[in-house]
């Protein structure tokens, strides 16, 4: 069964309705096409409003406890959730647009205001972590290096956990020469894997 909702950015019912539909899409129950729509001048009533969407709410669905500091017009979101609906982003949008009105209550009068709503979807922020640790570097660099060290371990020689311990305390004891190694190269560089039990590294 498929249901066909028509719904006000603005209507305090339309955003519960906006939760219940995707409940229903959720558990296959139905399909849901959502149609926004501008239902003109918005009521004052808040608190009747408020008492109906309480009546109708189910366990779950979530009520804002007061309503928008500013009345949004919802012309620049209409329009924009008709052109994500060619992208497939429509239940996306939809969703963080009922968010910046009733939880985050922001005014989204402004086409720039719904714009940041998209883009967010669109073209979403890089995570901020490969900054914290290289910041002067740009991110495709930095995946490179990252691949590029990815690589080099796999190559390295690898020893147990216990192995690693009976190296170093053989150095601590005789000295870097009759542990094996030459002072006239850099130490080895190995990769100590815990899973290894008995490969030795040469």
């Amino acid at each position: 069964m498929n249901v066909v909702v028509y719904g006000d950015f603005n209507c305090l019912l339309c955003y519960l309705a906006s939760q219940r539909a995707d409940h229903l899409a959720g558990t296959g129950a139905a399909g849901i096409e959502w149609r926004a729509v501008e239902r003109g001048a918005a009521s004052a009533r808040w608190e009747q409003e408020v008492a109906e969407a309480e009546a109708l709410a189910l366990p779950g669905e979530r009520l804002p406890t007061a309503p928008p500091p500013a009345l949004s017009s919802t012309a620049a979101a209409v329009a924009a959730y008709a052109e994500a609906i060619t992208d497939g982003i429509q239940d996306e949008l939809r969703h963080r647009l009922f968010d910046a009105i009733w939880v985050r209550r922001q005014n989204l009068s402004s086409a720039y205001d719904v714009r940041r709503v998209v883009t967010a979807i669109t073209w979403p922020a890089p995570p901020v972590y490969f900054h914290l640790t290289s910041p002067d570097l740009p991110l495709p660099l930095l995946h490179d290096l990252q691949e590029r060290q990815h690589e080099r371990r796999a190559h390295l020689p690898r020893i147990g956990v216990s192995q690693a311990v009976e190296l170093f305390e053989e150095i601590a004891r005789v000295g870097v020469a009759r542990a094996g190694l030459h002072r006239s190269h850099s130490p080895p560089t190995m990769f100590i894997d815990p899973n290894v039990g008995t490969t030795s590294a040469t």
